[in-house]
């Protein structure tokens, strides 16, 4: 048996042949030999291969529900990917918010009735200027007024932010939307702070700049009788001047009617609210402690002195709770996040994936091949690869079989002994025709020809763009990321906004320069100098602080794009990006700025600098006196038409307000020693090293509305950028013929099939040969 196995091994012939002799046999079982060792080694790297390589497979979920993809996101996490038939989603279809304001805001402390009968008895009051009874209503009007103001721009925020649309091509799982949308909330609030602070600022730089009269709480009267002179005079509160800080203040304290005249008066409680330049100035330095405090309300109704009216009307009115607040929060905290304690927000993800609805999921599954899976694919290759190896051996043999003989190789290929031997030289001839029409079918014709590439990198894509004049495409994997994580905007501003015009020393340099002149008139700058230049300081202040912040909010505004574009494309949408965010950003602070000097205008507020009124006409008898107000005039310009009046005075303006006659001004003097500083403490700015989109000549309130802006330096990486988009593919087309090296792949995947047609066709036309050649043809 052993014998007889090993005489088959060794006689195996797989490629016998009908001529046969010793050189014959001798080559068709080398070839055999080194058919079945290629064979079986071919299967070998084909099954390791297989069993080694890991295969990523895809299934798909037909309109799941909510339940259905949160238990699939818990078993394949990233590996699922839902898409969203809605792209964009209102704020409104899946969130609420619910704004907690301060206390304060809800109490009986800023009602109608409190307010009013605190501002009766400040009327009645025989109390000095500093006792809570003589400030307090006037003070908690103002508190009513920042609570209603911040409401209404926290109702207005909400309602904007509510219309913006969330961009979403897939459902994001609950944990990162849920993370995502209190970002989203977060930011808004700080904007909305923001926006609110932003106007509160604006409008305390406008009154310190303006100096307006303050129920002479910054400025007082001084009346020489004797020349019928009004002079205004600067108040200080504990050796600080109304004339340099309007934050000047001192405490009021609680007392009854008998401290009126009492030199003790001052040992009384402090109320921890204050007076000072401006009641709004003093409101934002106070606490509310005393109104989480009993005792401290019942002495404000005077219960001790038989206030029995007032005790009676409020003598239930409750306490600010302890436990909700800080009592000695200062109320400029308070304002400072627009009043609100907590925003109570409810964020739906149900709500947010039937919007998004997605009708199909797919689950990507990586994985190697199970035995079963190995053993087919060895199955379904062995036949292709075992014929395919079999036409290769045979050629082969053949050809080491004819070699030897070249003539007589020559001569054979011509010479047909037998049927078979036609057969076969009419089907190789059959199948090298077919094959060549098929080549050249599939090779000669253009076509779009599109090239794809699997999760590409940098490198590799613009290598792609540099090689090819086509566009290539790639789809974003994340359609939407942060300005930040690819993008760094740094504004420069105007110079004189670094300069030392901009410190509280040349501040104070100017106020003891001008206090030497006993008395200035009114259309001389040096009168209004501090209130202008104080002025100028809070815009620089007020444009860095609005450019700041609105920078953070563009940081955080996300970027949508579906495609990965080109450098160039990225870098015109990033400088469009960043005109459109100026315009914007300076055209709302020009538009706060407008409401204020149009308010000014309205009002005609008195300056304490008595720029637009003075007092005049004095009237003094032996029981009253009586003051007249007379408007001032500015180059014909009369302060009681119009408060945009100006004239040049020292190479700066003066005018009814300084506001407006620095907004009219230029920065010309500024770069004139002798217009800014004849003593040289303060040296000029130079114009030769001045590098500025403004003119020399253009007007302060054109630098302002541009937020004192010279330019931005924007620095992009488009390497951030592209692992931002993460593109998982690219492609691009191309006109052209289908590579030759691909046409003959196709051919080869062909030729088992043509084959077969061309050993069919080989026969059918042998055997329609001989039917007609053995036809009898009768003789007639």
């Amino acid at each position: 048996m052993k014998i007889l196995l090993k005489r088959q091994l060794t006689e195996l012939n797989l490629f016998p042949s009908r001529l046969v002799n010793d050189d014959h046999v001798y080559y068709q079982r080398i070839g055999t030999r080194l058919y079945i060792f290629i064979l079986i080694i071919s299967l070998i790297i084909l099954t390791l291969y297989s069993s080694i390589i890991k295969q990523t497979n895809y299934e798909t979920i037909l309109n799941p529900i909510e339940s259905d993809y949160t238990k699939l996101h818990e078993i394949y996490g990233n590996n699922l990917i839902c898409h969203c038939t809605s792209l964009s989603i209102s704020y409104k279809s899946f969130i609420s918010i619910e704004p907690v304001y301060h206390q304060i805001c809800s109490s009986e402390f800023i009602s109608s009735a409190w307010i009013d009968y605190l501002l009766e008895n400040e009327i009645k009051s025989y109390f000095t200027a500093d006792y809570i009874r003589t400030n307090l209503g006037t003070q908690l009007n103002i508190l009513r007024t920042l609570c209603e103001y911040s409401k209404q721009m926290t109702n207005d925020g909400l309602n904007a932010f509510f219309q913006t649309q969330f961009v979403s091509s897939q459902v994001i799982s609950e944990e990162i939307f849920r993370i995502q949308i209190n970002t989203l909330i977060q930011q808004w609030f700080i904007d909305a702070l923001n926006r609110c602070q932003r106007v509160i600022d604006l409008v305390r730089a406008t009154n310190q700049g303006n100096k307006f009269m303050n129920d002479y709480y910054n400025f007082k009267l001084e009346i020489n009788t004797t020349f019928g002179q009004v002079n205004f005079v600067s108040i200080d509160y504990s050796n600080c001047s109304c004339d340099l800080d309007q934050t000047c203040s001192i405490p009021l304290f609680i007392g009854t009617s008998d401290d009126v005249f009492s030199t003790d008066s001052k040992n009384n409680t402090n109320s921890n609210f204050f007076i000072g330049c401006y009641a709004f100035e003093a409101i934002l330095q106070a606490t509310l402690e005393c109104f989480y405090n009993r005792s401290c309300i019942d002495n404000i109704l005077f219960m001790k002195n038989g206030d029995i009216d007032g005790y009676e009307l409020f003598a239930n009115i409750s306490t600010l709770i302890i436990t909700d607040n800080q009592s000695n929060e200062t109320i400029a905290s308070i304002v400072h996040r627009v009043m609100i304690n907590s925003l109570l927000s409810n964020i739906s993800f149900s709500s947010y994936y039937n919007k998004c609805h997605p009708q199909l999921c797919t689950i990507e599954k990586i994985s190697r091949q199970n035995v079963f899976s190995i053993i087919m694919l060895v199955i379904s290759v062995l036949g292709g690869l075992s014929t395919g190896l079999k036409i290769l051996f045979l050629i082969g043999i053949k050809f080491f079989q004819k070699i030897k003989d070249v003539r007589q190789f020559v001569r054979k290929i011509f010479t047909c002994t037998n049927e078979y031997e036609i057969t076969t030289r009419l089907h190789f001839i059959l199948l090298i025709i077919l094959m060549l029409i098929f080549y050249f079918i599939t090779f000669l014709p253009s076509s779009l020809i599109t090239v794809q590439i699997t999760e590409p990198n940098l490198s590799i894509y613009q290598d792609l763009s540099k090689q090819t004049s086509e566009i290539v495409q790639c789809s974003c994997s994340q359609i939407s990321f942060n300005y930040e994580t690819f993008l760094n905007v740094q504004p420069y501003f105007h110079e004189i906004c670094s300069s030392d015009f901009m410190s509280n020393e040349w501040i104070r340099y100017i106020h003891e320069t001008n206090k030497q002149y006993s008395q200035l008139n009114y259309t001389d700058f040096r009168l209004s100098a501090v209130g202008q230049f104080q002025l100028l300081i809070s815009f620089c202040q007020l444009s860095q602080q609005t450019i700041d912040e609105s920078l953070s909010q563009l940081n955080v505004t996300a970027y949508i794009e579906t495609q990965l574009v080109p450098l160039n494309v990225l870098d015109n949408k990033i400088q469009t990006t960043m005109k459109e965010f100026h315009l914007k950003t300076s055209k709302s602070f020009g538009t706060t700025l407008s409401i204020l000097r149009e308010i000014s205008e309205t009002n005609k507020l008195m300056s304490g600098y008595s720029t637009n009124w003075k007092y005049d006409n004095i009237d003094i008898d032996e029981y009253s006196s009586f003051l007249y107000t007379t408007s001032l005039n500015y180059e014909g310009c009369d302060c009681a038409l119009s408060s945009k009046c100006t004239q040049s005075s020292r190479g700066m303006k003066v005018g009814c307000y300084p506001f407006e006659a620095l907004l009219q001004s230029t920065l010309q003097c500024f770069y004139d020693q002798q217009c800014i500083d004849m003593n040289k403490n303060f040296e000029a700015l130079n114009s030769s090293n001045v590098f500025s989109r403004f003119n020399i000549t253009s007007t302060i309130v054109f630098i302002v509305q541009e937020l004192m802006i010279e330019n931005y330096s924007i620095v992009m990486s488009y390497e951030n950028y592209f692992n931002q988009c993460a593109p998982s593919s690219c492609s691009y087309s191309y006109t052209g013929h289908h590579n030759a090296i691909d046409t003959i792949t196709m051919l080869i995947g062909l030729y088992g099939g043509l084959v077969i047609i061309s050993r069919w066709f080989a026969l059918f036309i042998f055997q329609l040969y001989k039917s007609r050649i053995r036809q009898i043809h009768p003789v007639l």
